[in-house]
């Protein structure tokens, strides 16, 4: 999900690297279900839009984040040491290697995951750092 969000964010950006603390936004936006669901189709709809749009995201997101910081760390350690990411001398996420396709045995829920982690950095991209972790109501 990290490196498919580095990918969203780098893509179409002259493979500009995600900053490193939009990571831990990405886990909690993506892994939770009925946030994932909220998710647009249309990948145009703003950042800003869509937490105004959803206001219960916002009121539930601090309590999640803090649970998905280890794993955060954990899944940011292991596609590192993979090759997955690599992490620029300015701290920013570039996406490495590329995983490994999904097989069809993964499920829809895990395609949905990788969907919605695609559209996350694709947000990312076009909003500011302080502003995403200010709309979700949370800090770096």
């Amino acid at each position: 999900m990290l490196c498919e969000s580095a990918r969203g964010f780098s893509d179409g950006s002259s493979g500009v690297p995600m900053p490193f603390p939009l990571s831990f936004l990405t886990l909690p936006l993506v892994l939770h279900e009925e946030t994932r669901q909220a998710l647009p189709r249309d990948r145009r709809k703003r950042f800003a839009a869509w937490v105004t749009e959803n206001p219960w995201i916002v009121a539930t997101f601090p309590a999640r984040a803090p649970l998905m910081v280890d794993l955060t760390r954990e899944g940011l350690r292991f596609a590192l040491r993979s090759g997955m990411l690599n992490i620029t001398s300015e701290g920013g996420i570039l996406v490495g290697r590329p995983p490994r396709p999904l097989a069809s045995t993964q499920g829809a829920d895990v395609a949905a995951c990788v969907r919605a982690a695609r559209i996350v950095g694709l947000w990312f991209r076009t909003t500011d750092i302080a502003t995403a972790f200010a709309l979700l109501g949370v800090r770096p």
